[in-house]
């Protein structure tokens, strides 16, 4: 029977490491919204933010199991230390740029501002130093499973979630008739019909549609260009507007209003960002075909 002197640090240990296993299972569950939050941070473009989002929970399922097991035990608790300083360290650079929204340390299930994550991790850096005091399990097929593990870690996250842009564009598609209708009678007709612009139908209980509104939102901020240039057409039959805008997770500025009948033009699908130059249709797309570089084409002429 082991002593409790023992089993103390293993507790801690597998503490830690079920921490980072859960904390890279709900990334992956939201992992358009976790990539769509690492592009913001402005490092990345749309693109490459969504594969680092998918290496970083690679890494951090992977960093689970290998505390759990115990292989390559000082090894294995360096990389900890140092990933757990790195992400503090973001974390205090959030603190001093007076962020207090979710970081997504746990994607989007569980939100946490930068303080209360920062707290959490001191928890986790004392899980780190008593797990420390364990002895390490030696495996001699140890050395071919910590990088197999990691590249089967790595690929899933592609496999389960592959990316959009890598997918073969599926068609998007609205009613031309209805949107015609809809632009004939609405009082923004006359600027909307003016040089270029997004006309972008939304819902704020649509997790998709929340999604394309802080990507369009972060792609507007990273090319110093104003949110004017979307109109943002909004179905809120669960009154949650208001709500999801106050939390940051529904970036659509200004909007108008619109009954059920927005879904004759996007014909039942949300979201539709329709391009327009000169009030005429000249590109579309929805979350899935979501792409930077078009946006910065239409806008800039790239």
């Amino acid at each position: 029977m082991l002593q409790s002197s023992k089993v103390f640090p293993l507790i801690c240990r597998y503490l830690l490491g079920a921490q980072f296993l859960i904390s890279a299972l709900l990334k992956l569950w939201s992992v358009d919204a976790f990539g769509t939050y690492i592009y913001g941070l402005d490092i990345f473009s749309f693109e490459l933010s969504g594969v680092a989002a998918r290496l970083l929970i690679g890494f951090e399922f992977t960093l689970g199991v290998l505390l759990i097991t115990r292989f390559f035990l000082k090894a294995v608790d360096r990389v900890a230390f140092l990933t757990l300083s790195l992400f503090s360290l973001f974390l205090l650079s959030l603190l001093w740029k007076g962020e207090d929204g979710n970081c997504y340390c746990f994607g989007e299930t569980i939100e946490f501002t930068p303080l209360a994550s920062l707290l959490k991790n001191l928890v986790f850096f004392a899980l780190l130093y008593f797990g420390s005091k364990v002895s390490e399990v030696h495996w001699r097929y140890a050395g071919y499973f910590c990088p197999s593990l990691l590249c089967l870690s790595v690929l899933l996250c592609f496999i389960l979630k592959w990316p959009y842009f890598l997918t073969s564009q599926p068609v998007v598609d609205y009613d031309e008739a209805a949107f015609s209708a809809f632009m004939e009678k609405n009082e923004h007709q006359e600027a909307w019909s003016r040089g270029d612009r997004l006309v972008a139908f939304v819902s704020p209980s649509c997790s998709h549609c929340r999604l394309s509104s802080r990507k369009i939102h972060s792609t507007l901020i990273h090319n110093n260009l104003p949110d004017s240039l979307v109109a943002w057409v909004v179905y809120d039959p669960k009154n949650q507007y208001e709500e999801r805008f106050s939390r940051g997770e529904f970036l659509a500025t200004d909007p108008t209003f619109m009954d059920g009948r927005i879904l004759n033009i996007t014909e039942g699908v949300l979201p539709l960002v329709l391009f327009l130059k000169d009030g005429k249709v000249v590109d579309k797309m929805s979350n899935r075909t979501f792409s930077e570089e078009r946006l910065e084409d239409f806008f800039l002429g790239k």
